[in-house]
């Protein structure tokens, strides 16, 4: 009876003649007693013979002690080595008195044969222990199906096979898995009729060394029962093909599976893998024997199993080519191995000389620049304590000959759509052959205060770097062609948290890391302590600008995220500079308020116990006590975080500023301006500007308001333009990146600069302030759209070096914006200040600075009556 599973064809003397034959390879079936043999035939189909197999791979009979081959897991595979010396066979696993089967926590200890031709046949000189994996899955329901074995073998050689196991439980399919197998070290078992208790547990006798090369299941195609294998002709790049079949068990429900690799045994190197692009060569394929020593090591949790996907290790060439190009680094993702079985990752650290196995992948979010990576499936320590690769120097580094320096390109972050490959002359590519190694950073300058994500934004060599616009701070200044690439951020990831650094701070001495790609932006991953950071000092400043009989001082301020929930000191924080950085200014516009509920998505719109509490707290540290007012916004329409409703409001010293309230405007209620007889006022005051215009759809309809100080009318229009949170990233994988959310913008200043037109129309000389976080830059058009309204910009009068509100990710720019009409502009001596008090520091109650403006009225006329206005 032949239950056939292995087949070799070779050349061989047939009744003294050449010719060939076939060796087949056969289960028997041990309910009947029947052993399983390979045997020797002609072409014809005629018996020639059988090979060896010692007693004890036959099956006992039921009465007796189990031993032999268990039912359907005998001679499984058959293979030849490429010169003929060695033939080899194989259990599918365990013998029955060597050890159970596989199952869902324990190995199977499996036997190989290994026989050599002689004169008068085949001689067997060798018996070695092959541990089977556990089966991958629980079957469902409990109790069902579940099995795991080695199905096939191919030899590469006399010592080296490929083998495949496939394991496939009930309700969860098949996972099969390729393994390379060193015989050379493994002990001759043929002195045991029964194993050891514990072989594989104790490593004694010695097993073969087996090396996981790729999972199939990677490879996005349902498998079936892949059983067959082998190598197949050479390609026009010289590389074979491997060829895996499966067996359908005569099953209408199964199909016959063939699956086509090409195979290239030399060895590719960390550069080849990088290649000159930001996508690897050899992305999706699987790479063996790569070799590299570690550099960093991130291990979370492993019983996290998000943080557990994120482990790896960062490895490098063992020597520093000084050639720019492909980078010499990788990133080596293990959380695949964390997963599996104990014993398949080991402890790893910097200086581990590393042979692995893998496949290669692009990884990142949408929208970013993909970081190469290798996802491991073997690891071997080969040498531990080894010196790490000298890093590569970033910066100017005058005068250091002996080290290899590499300074960034300047201004240019890509100028070809990342169709080019030049690291010389576009930092994108720039780093990118450095993405993984080693890098060294002397005297950073910090050019972006420590984030709430703990990431410093540096600048090397003491901020020398050529750069077209400062701050007064030594912080870089954004501008329409200098993005500053030379930026590098630095993140916590492998040690303790970053210190809490402040624009102008110095790191004195040098940062090591490793170079990494995330959120679209380059990062130093430092691996060395930090050096002592040198403060800049100084004080958050005060300001100059005070109000007075005539003088009315306006202010703007993005209070991020505000309410009654708010950390502990934020409300007194926010107090603090709105009574003594500020000067208690007359007039308040307040971004980004929050519902008294703070984030909690719990039905509360409402803000005004929120600001009440500001208003108290104004109060008790001795200034105004300050009336306001706002629109409540429909539930989760107007962004921010979920939950919040954020809003804009203003604040205003009743005691210097009436509001006549008309109306009662609702979230959807657009105020317009209508003719009087003092001129032009408006139909609902407080009330919305184009609360209906598609361009506010989950965005912060701006509130007008119309205020009188002494005799003079006011219109007010605060803003909290679309956030720039759905742009491309300066380092994304669009280039030039595009700023996707700038045309809602721009609708949303055509929005307002119509409703200005419209007041200015009924009165040309009407007194106008426009102000809020526009979220924009000062050259792009939604900006210019107000200017044609006409408003004038009062942020040009600042000085450039102070001409910024906020800091993201190193570069200082200006979104939060003052404008006013022509005749303010021309007759009140508009002055303007922009007060650093925390975009530059990392302690801040907000990530905004806020604005002042003071303008000049004439005195009020006897008859004025500045009342208060209530809510």
């Amino acid at each position: 009876t032949i239950d056939a599973e292995g087949v070799v064809l070779l050349d061989a003397l047939v009744n003294g003649e050449p010719g060939r034959e076939l060796l087949i390879s056969t289960e028997g079936d041990t309910r009947r007693g029947l052993p399983p043999f390979i045997a020797r035939y002609g072409l014809d189909g005629r018996f020639l013979g059988e090979l060896p197999v010692p007693d004890r791979f036959h099956p006992a009979a039921e009465s007796d002690a189990p031993r032999g081959v268990r039912n359907n897991q005998g001679f499984e595979s058959l293979t030849l080595s490429p010169d003929g010396s060695r033939l080899f066979a194989a259990t599918e696993a365990a013998l029955a008195q060597d050890g159970p089967a596989p199952g869902l926590d324990n190995e199977s200890p499996s036997r190989i044969l290994i026989y050599r031709p002689t004169a008068e046949g085949w001689e067997l000189t060798r018996e070695v222990l092959y541990p089977v994996e556990p089966v991958a899955a629980p079957a469902v329901p409990q109790g069902s199906l579940q099995v795991r074995g080695l199905v096939e073998m191919l030899a590469l050689d006399a010592d080296t096979l490929l083998a495949l196991e496939r394991s496939y439980s009930n309700g969860a399919g098949y996972s099969i898995e390729l393994f390379r197998v060193d015989l050379r070290a493994a002990d001759d078992l043929r002195r045991f009729e029964a194993l050891p208790a514990g072989a594989l547990e104790a490593g004694s006798p010695r097993p073969v060394v087996k090396e996981r090369l790729l999972d199939l299941g990677d490879l996005g195609v349902p498998l079936d029962n892949l059983e067959g294998m082998a190598l197949g002709p050479a390609l026009l790049d010289g590389r074979r093909t491997l060829l895996i079949i499966s067996d359908d068990n005569f099953l209408p429900l199964q199909s016959t599976q063939l699956l086509a690799f090409a195979l290239d045994r030399e060895p590719a190197g960390i550069s080849d893998l990088q290649g000159r692009g930001h996508r690897s060569p050899w992305e999706n394929q699987w790479v063996f024997d790569l070799e590299g020593v570690v550099t960093a090591a991130l291990a979370p949790d492993p019983l996290d199993e998000a943080q557990r996907n994120r482990a790896g290790v960062w490895i490098q060439e063992p020597q520093l080519r000084r050639t720019p190009g492909a980078s010499q680094g990788l990133f080596v993702a293990t959380g695949a191995l964390a997963a599996g079985a104990p014993g398949r990752l080991p402890e790893l650290g910097p200086g581990d000389a590393l042979r692995l196995h893998g496949r290669v992948r692009e990884a990142g979010r949408a929208g970013d620049l993909p970081v190469t990576r290798l996802e491991a499936s073997w690891i071997a320590v080969e040498e531990r304590d080894q010196p790490l690769p000298e890093p590569v120097v970033l910066g100017t580094a005058k005068g250091d000959e002996e080290r290899w320096v590499r300074t960034p390109p300047l201004r240019n972050i890509d100028d070809d759509g990342l169709s080019d490959y030049q690291p010389e002359e576009d930092a994108a590519d720039f780093y990118e052959s450095l993405e993984g190694m080693r890098l060294e950073v002397r005297r950073p300058r910090v050019v972006g205060a420590t984030s709430r994500f703990g990431e410093i934004a540096l600048l090397a060599d003491g901020g020398a770097a050529p750069t077209a616009a400062r701050t007064s701070r030594a912080g870089v200044l954004i501008t329409e062609d200098d993005p500053h690439p030379e930026r590098l951020l630095l993140e916590p990831r492998l040690g303790p948290p970053n210190p809490a650094a402040d624009v102008g701070d110095l790191f004195e001495g040098t940062v090591i890391g490793v170079l990494d790609s995330s959120f679209s932006n380059y990062k130093l991953l430092p691996t060395e302590p930090l050096p002592p950071l040198l403060p800049h000092g100084g004080e958050r400043p005060v300001a100059t600008l005070v109000r007075g009989d005539s003088r009315l001082t306006v202010a703007t301020y993005n209070v991020e995220n505000f309410s009654l929930t708010s950390p502990k000191g934020k409300l007194d924080a926010l107090a603090h500079t709105l009574v003594f950085n500020l000067g208690a200014p007359d007039l308040v516009a307040l971004q980004e308020v929050q519902d008294d509920s703070g984030p909690a998505d719990d039905g509360v719109i409402f803000a005004g116990r929120t600001l009440d509490a500001l208003v108290a707290r104004v109060e008790a540290l001795g200034g105004p006590r300050y009336t306001w007012c706002q629109i409540d916004p429909e539930p989760g329409t107007e962004g921010g975080r979920p939950g919040g409703n954020i809003r804009v409001a203003l604040l205003f010293d009743a005691s210097r500023l009436a509001l006549e309230t008309r109306g009662a405007a609702g979230p959807r209620d657009s105020t317009h301006p209508e003719p009087s007889d003092r001129g032009p006022r408006l139909t609902l005051n407080p009330g919305r500007v184009a609360a209906d215009d598609p361009s506010f759809v989950a965005s912060r309809r701006p509130l007008a308001a119309e205020l009188e100080f002494g005799d003079q009318r006011l219109f007010v229009v605060v803003n909290h333009f679309n956030s720039k949170g759905g742009d491309d990233g300066l380092f994304g994988d669009r280039q030039p990146p595009v700023p996707h959310t700038e045309v809602q913008r721009l609708g949303q200043t055509v929005a307002v600069a119509d409703f200005v037109a419209e007041i200015l129309t009924l009165d040309p000389e009407a007194k106008v302030v426009v102000l809020g976080d526009f979220n924009e830059l000062p050259w792009r058009p939604p900006l210019h759209r107000l200017l044609e309204a006409p408003l004038v910009s009062l942020m040009d009068r600042v000085p450039a070096e102070e001409r910024y509100s906020y800091n993201f990710q190193g570069n200082s720019q200006l979104l939060d914006y003052v404008l006013v009409s022509p005749a303010l502009a021309r007759n009140a001596d508009p002055q303007i200040e922009i007060l650093h008090i925390n975009a530059d520091f990392a302690a801040r109650p907000s990530d905004h600075d806020p604005v002042l403006v003071s303008l000049t009225f004439p005195e009020p006329g006897p008859g004025s009556d500045p009342s208060s206005g209530g809510h």
